[in-house]
């Protein structure tokens, strides 16, 4: 019965009853029924349901005490006036605990959804209730279903990458078959359009373009819900790139990598596999069973992943479903269990869930919002940092245990290692587990808690109002120990020693007394206090709000990096190397090794007084606004970012280049430094060392050199032209493009499919590995 008829009787029941109260009376107190006598109903039930690939289950059950004839069911979409099953004219007969069971497959109506909304389908079992039954309130149920309009297969897929007269030593091209369900088995049967008689499209065309290496890489790109099997083949050089809903099954086989961009499903039975990567987005949540002995020498999740793991060896399990391990993050991504494996390496960084049975483990380390509970395992090393928790259940350490405690309130104190107080908790369980040797090597502070550390090191993060003070702390290995802190934390340090310093947020530091740090990350709205402290860098973002103040005072600093935000008061300093940033926002402006020239407004907020600099640059140039820049002749190492507008860069050294929207940059005759100082690798956490474009910019490169690990990464609908150059790594996603010509590359690597064009265009040029993995997988873009 609908819901509005049932509401409607209901209420007219209650006005009869309520004016004919002497007639109900008189039934109940004078009726006369047999003694013996007992009244069966049957009862209706909807007692399961599944939605799983757009295929609606449902189960409806007679759970009564008799049997029913002429049972209706009907299932609809109110909103659009649809009915997706109605057995009314043959309805089914239900026996005392029958069961009987109807699918749907949703994907026959998709011409009435429309992509991306949520349609609620209304399913009732005697939609009019002409069975009497012991209840009528389990006969109905609502089931909410989302659509997502998958795209056409071959409709949106020609072929990507181009290659004229070109030289490649490694090639690697992708696949993309032309059937929903794809079976390979035991060997691969490659010819002009087809594998194994599937019809495919290939993604590369090559024209008169040499191939050194005859051994041939090839990636299978899987769509909408493609499920395919590979079983029985050993090729180290396949690849299987999974988008939409598509699933992978791999039964005793050996292949080089997986990588999973959506809702995926990946079974792995007996096999190896070098490289499984996820790349998913946030909304999207992959499943992977490994069993049977299989094999993996890196399994790297970054996004949602549910997994059960059985017998299972991974060299490197790496973790890191979460975009930044430091800060605090809510509810688990990964969740899952491992189950008799043996894992070299375990690194959970993000928020993750694992329960780990009977597994050895050599080492492993876990930071943010993970949580291991291990039952019966042996491991050599384990390192609990921050507010990860870890239950070790009759298991053994046999080297060591690094563990860290949390102070959410209350105070504790730490002096020479020893803890005095009771407000903290351990983050590491041990029940019935023998363990070698534990060392305190994290401090936790939240909420309220205040912590005081006396000549004792270790690494410590401050969240919420937390308080901490250090004081007396110099580390043999200043190196090994930081400090971490967001929120409206405070942190003090006096005549101590840390390896680095994140401060952000709303959290404030106050540092004096001969501190040393190696390595600052300063990016807060609130007090920062420095005085006669020594740093090797300093990365200095803050801009504080009015009624809080930027100082460093009497302090030493090798490097100080300062970008257009910064806002700080340097008052009687020593600085070998003071790197600054200014900001164009508007005109036409030049800057040369004379200085720079032009009618534009050039922001820079730093206050300089009393203090000795030995070598002064800009490096960092923001521009924004409808700006056009010329940077000529100068070699200072340039990290730009810019919003739109237009850049020339002639005779120049870049360190990085950040592109968005529709900014225009020319490089000429330009190149970029070397890799491997620690304070480039410390900061290239908050400014990549890479050459990102975003949006609908365009680069055009000229003889110019980015090497040593650098990259060229494109976005969006971004284009790049490179003529005459030395790249070392170009990336090409989404609907971006690009065209090299004259030019040496170490790495290409596409996974684009343009609209407009081939995502690559090679013409003229070497390159050392041309790897075309996919069209168009990643579609959620680094923050």
């Amino acid at each position: 019965m609908k819901r509005n008829q049932k509401l409607i009787i209901a209420i007219v029941l209650v006005i009869f009853v309520a004016l004919s109260g002497s007639l109900v009376a008189l039934f109940f107190f004078f009726r006369d029924f047999p003694h013996d006598e007992i009244i069966y109903y049957p009862d209706l039930t909807i007692s399961d349901y599944s939605l799983e690939n757009d295929n609606l289950t449902v189960e409806i059950s007679n759970i009564g005490d008799l049997d029913t004839t002429g049972v209706i069911i009907i299932a609809e979409i109110d909103s659009l006036d649809l009915t997706l099953y109605n057995n009314s004219q043959t309805p089914l007969n239900l026996d005392i605990n029958e069961v009987f069971i109807f699918s749907i497959d949703l994907s026959d109506y998709k011409l009435y959804f429309t992509s991306g909304n949520t349609y609620t389908i209304n399913i009732q079992a005697d939609p009019d209730d002409d069975i009497p039954e012991e209840s009528e309130n389990n006969n109905e149920i609502n089931v909410d279903y989302y659509y997502e309009a998958a795209p056409p297969l071959l409709s949106l897929f020609p072929p990507n990458t181009y290659s004229l007269n070109s030289t490649i030593d490694t090639f690697g091209y992708a696949v993309v078959f032309n059937a929903s369900q794809i079976m390979l088995e035991d060997s691969l049967i490659i010819t002009n359009g087809t594998i194994n008689g599937y019809t495919v499209v290939n993604s590369t065309i090559l024209k008169n373009t040499t191939i050194i290496n005859s051994d041939v890489s090839i990636s299978i790109a899987l769509y909408g819900a493609q499920n395919l099997t590979i079983r029985n083949i050993w090729n180290s050089k396949l690849s299987v790139v999974l988008c939409d809903k598509s699933k992978l099954s791999l039964i005793n086989c050996s292949i080089l990598q997986v990588i999973i961009t959506a809702s995926n499903h990946i079974f792995v039975s007996n096999s190896s596999i070098e490289i499984i990567n996820t790349i998913q987005t946030p909304m999207n949540i992959s499943s992977l069973k490994f069993t049977d002995y299989s094999s993996i020498n890196y399994c790297i999740i970054s996004g949602p992943t549910s997994l059960e793991i059985e017998y299972t060896s991974i060299h490197n399990l790496l973790l890191f479903a979460s975009t930044n391990p430091y800060t605090q993050q809510k509810d688990y991504l990964v969740i899952g269990h491992i189950k008799n494996c043996s894992i070299y390496r375990i690194h959970g960084y993000g928020q993750t869930n694992l329960d780990i049975y009977n597994t050895d483990i050599y080492q492993f380390n876990l930071m943010g919002n993970s949580k291991l509970n291990l039952v019966e395992c042996i491991i050599t090393e384990a390192y609990v940092y921050q507010h990860a928790l870890c239950t070790l259940n009759n298991s053994k350490v046999l080297s060591e245990l690094n563990y860290g405690i949390i102070i959410s309130s209350g105070s504790v104190n730490i002096t020479n290692g020893v803890i005095q107080g009771t407000s903290y908790i351990n983050n590491t369980l041990l029940i019935n587990t023998n363990v070698s040797k534990t060392t305190l090597m994290t401090v936790v502070v939240n909420n309220t808690g205040q912590v005081l550390i006396s000549n004792f090191s270790c690494n410590s993060f401050l969240y919420d109002n937390a308080n901490l003070i250090i004081t007396d702390t110099n580390p043999a290995s200043s190196d090994s120990y930081g400090i971490y802190l967001e929120g409206s934390s405070k942190f003090t340090g006096i005549n101590s020693s840390f390896g680095f310093i994140i401060c952000q947020e709303n959290s404030s530091i106050d540092l004096s007394k001969d501190c040393y740090i190696q390595s600052v990350f300063i990016d807060s709205m609130n007090n920062i206090k420095i005085k006669n402290c020594t740093f090797d860098s300093i990365a200095w973002y803050s801009e504080p709000l009015a009624v809080y103040k930027a100082e460093i005072i009497n302090s030493t600093v090798e490097i100080f990096q300062a970008p257009p935000s910064s806002k700080v008061d340097i008052i009687n300093c020593s600085i070998e190397y003071l790197y600054e940033g200014i900001k164009f926002q508007s005109g036409v402006n030049i800057y040369n090794s004379s200085g720079i020239f032009g009618g534009g407004s050039i922001l820079n907020y730093l206050n300089i007084s009393g203090s000795e600099i030995s070598h002064r640059t800009y490096k960092y140039i923001e521009i924004t606004g409808d700006t056009t820049v010329e940077i000529e002749d100068l070699y200072n190492l340039f990290s730009i970012s810019i919003d739109s507008g237009t850049l020339s860069v002639n005779n120049c050294t870049i360190s990085s280049l950040q592109m968005q929207n529709d900014a225009i940059v020319y490089l000429d005759n330009c190149t970029s430094p070397d890799q491997g100082s620690m304070s480039i690798i410390f900061f290239s956490i908050y400014a990549p060392q890479t050459f990102a474009c975003f949006g609908d910019s365009h680069l055009y490169i000229n003889n110019t050199k980015i090497l040593d690990y650098n990259q060229l990464i494109l976005y969006n609908t971004a284009q790049l032209t490179i003529t005459h150059s030395i790249i070392f790594i170009v990336n090409i996603f989404q609907e971006s493009r690009a065209t090299i010509t004259n030019s040496d590359l170490f790495i290409i690597s596409v996974a684009a499919n343009s609209l407009e064009d081939y995502a690559l265009n090679l013409l003229h040029s070497t390159t050392q590995n041309l790897l075309t993995s996919a069209w168009n997988f990643l579609h959620y873009l680094p923050s």
